[in-house]
């Protein structure tokens, strides 16, 4: 029968653009169908006044403009493979509520036309702003010189600014205290220079500071040296003339005449999507101590992530390379077109169990593809467009691989340098579990030999627990195979590898808790009551916060782990004796830390040490009852 509908199929293609529709009724009922069209090119597809459609197979590129969703992947799994009619109405589902699920914010931000231009001389600046003058609002600051119309200033440094743009601080000669200045006329007759202007200018390149003017204003207006401190805040600055000013090197809004070109491409109203989000709560950043995981500040390629405060993206500089998103160990950081939650419930709604590759690439690349190969179908194959394959980090590789795909096959034109380092860890990982050929593979093309090849599909398919996030997902992964298989490889990593094996010196350790504050991911644990500290490796980053932050240098951290059993466990790192309090038996701290303290403050006859074996609460009351 399925052969039979692809004869068909292949028909009708040749007078038609076959597809398949999601349509809802007039009661609100929905359906799924296949359908004709007749496409042109560069229009929109339009259905029948009496349906309404939800979605459809096909390309928005050749299709642009239509109201309802195109889908590239059920139009592929359409044509291209061995999919039953009722595994394409999964995908049509699938498809539908997965672009629904996308939610960030999206919106158009009008350029500011503002632009400070600093220059040497007034040459350049005349020619500047006879240049660009009806195109820019021009805020012109003189260096060198004397100009009637521009000030000259000194000291002049520039910063970047909160979020963007500039900030310009300088010094302003400012000898005129226009609310005294009666405009009497003495001072520029008096001056031998002649360097007043009747716009009460000073040039300051003629005058000798002899200070007649001063002495001749009859209401003390002049101060010869007066000086004004100023900040000018911009959105973006040039520098003519090649002059050198502190803090222009490394500042994103500051240009030179050589790259001015790139202001003006950016000169017009542009539309910006927020898809990157950040989820502080599980960020292993810590910005009070400037230390921990920084793997995506180090990715993104466009300065767009900054770490001051705590790790933010600017979205006006975020070119959605998702180098960061695929670099984050704790997903933290979200591509908001495609989540990890919504990837799960992606792949739990399909109907993929004969699928054993899954083809993972862009929607022109797919089109292309199809365009190509619509007289060919490969079994056992599920094609997924996406928008960006860049994205992909180990969890997703391993999670795909978990779901029965055997076979994984990206394509990708970008360099992707996060994705493809997770790439090759998780080759190395599944050869060393399963031994088994690269199951990865990335391609600038997406060719039909790539497919040829038909690997046997998993029989062990994983179900996710739900809730969980992406550190936590990703260890139940990997302990799932490592029960599969009976495997426990070892591995050495870099500084770039989310893995990492602690210990800890007990006699060091005083159980003060610090490392537990900073493991926001939650690898260290305690069982306060006890004063055991505890770390599971599975879920540990690497980040060395705990190690970093340990007053007692009592933790070591090392790039070398295991996947055994006892890695996916809490493991006990140390143990203390608790303090328990005098008074009510409340256990407040460990019998180390407190002969430690004790230890410190007996050369200090001045502090009186007989209230610090009773916990917070009775020591107050103690003290409060000797005093009363």
């Amino acid at each position: 029968m399925r052969s039979s509908c692809l004869k068909a199929r292949g028909q009708a293609m040749e007078k038609a653009f076959t597809t398949h529709l999601l349509i809802q009724d007039a009661e609100g009922q929905t359906h799924f169908t296949p359908a004709q069209f007749d496409l042109h090119p560069g229009q929109a597809l339009s259905a029948r006044e009496e349906e309404t459609v939800l979605l459809a197979g096909g390309f928005p590129t050749i299709s642009p403009d239509t109201s309802f969703i195109l889908s590239p992947t059920l139009q592929l799994n359409a044509d291209l493979t061995s999919a039953t009619p009722s595994q394409l109405e999964k995908i049509a589902y699938a498809e539908k509520e997965r672009e629904q699920a996308k939610q960030y914010r999206s919106y158009t931000v009008d350029t500011d036309a503002r632009l400070c231009v600093v220059a040497a001389s007034t040459a350049s600046l005349d020619r500047f702003i006879e240049t660009y003058g009806g195109l820019l609002a021009i805020e012109p600051l003189l260096i060198k010189g004397f100009h009637p119309e521009i000030p000259t200033v000194t000291d002049i440094s520039i910063s970047s600014g909160l979020h963007s743009g500039v900030a310009i601080d300088y010094a302003l000669r400012a000898p005129l205290d226009s609310s005294r200045c009666t405009y009497c006329g003495q001072c520029g007759i008096t001056c031998p220079e002649k360097c007043i202007s009747h716009s009460l200018q000073f040039d300051f390149s003629a005058c000798t500071f002899c200070k007649k003017c001063e002495e001749i204003c009859p209401q003390g207006a002049i101060e010869i040296y007066g000086m004004e401190y100023r900040q000018l805040k911009m959105p973006a600055l040039i520098i003519l003339d090649d002059c050198q000013i502190e803090g222009a090197e490394g500042c994103l809004a500051v240009y030179r005449e050589e790259n001015f070109d790139d202001y003006l491409k950016n000169l017009y109203s542009f539309q910006v999507d927020e898809i990157v989000s950040i989820n502080s709560s599980l960020c292993q950043y810590n910005a009070n101590l400037d230390r921990g995981c920084r793997l995506c500040a180090d990715a993104c390629q466009y300065e767009a992530i900054d770490l001051k405060g705590g790790v933010s993206i600017n979205p006006l500089r975020c070119e959605e390379c998702g180098d960061c998103v695929a670099a984050c160990p704790t997903g933290a950081l979200q591509y908001e077109r495609l989540t990890d939650q919504s990837l799960v419930r992606y792949i739990d709604s399909l109907d993929s169990k004969e699928s054993s590759t899954i083809v993972l690439a862009d929607a022109e690349s797919l089109h292309s593809f199809w365009w190509q190969n619509r007289d060919r179908v490969y079994h056992n194959t599920f094609f997924l467009a996406c928008d960006r394959v860049e994205f992909f980090s180990l969890f997703h590789f391993l999670y795909l691989y978990s779901q029965g795909f055997s076979r994984i096959i990206i394509t990708s034109k970008e360099s992707g340098q996060s994705m493809r380092r997770e790439a090759r860890l998780a080759n190395t990982i599944l050869t060393a579990l399963f031994a088994c050929e690269t199951p990865l593979l990335i391609s600038e093309e997406l060719e039909p030999d790539l497919l040829a090849a038909t690997p046997p599909r998993r029989d062990n398919v994983l179900s996710l627990t739900p809730g969980k996030n992406r550190r936590e997902a990703l260890a139940q992964i990997i302990q799932s195979f490592v029960q599969e298989t009976g495997e426990t490889p070892g591995f050495k990593g870099n500084q770039q590898t989310p893995f990492a094996t602690l210990s800890c010196d007990n006699e060091s350790c005083t159980q003060c808790m610090s490392c537990i504050n900073v493991c926001q991911i939650g690898a260290m644990k305690t069982e306060a009551t006890e004063m055991i500290l505890s770390h599971n490796g599975s879920i540990c980053v690497g980040c060395g916060l705990c190690v970093s932050i340990c007053p007692e240098n009592a933790l070591q951290m090392s790039r070398a782990w295991q996947f055994s059993e006892a890695f996916f466990s809490d493991r006990l790192l140390a143990a203390g004796e608790p303090m328990t309090c005098l008074r009510c038996g409340k256990v407040f701290g460990t019998r180390k830390s407190y002969e430690r303290v004790m230890s410190i403050l007996a050369s200090k006859e001045s502090v009186d040490t007989s209230h610090f074996e009773y916990c917070e609460d009775c020591r107050v009351r103690r003290i409060f009852e000797e005093q009363n």
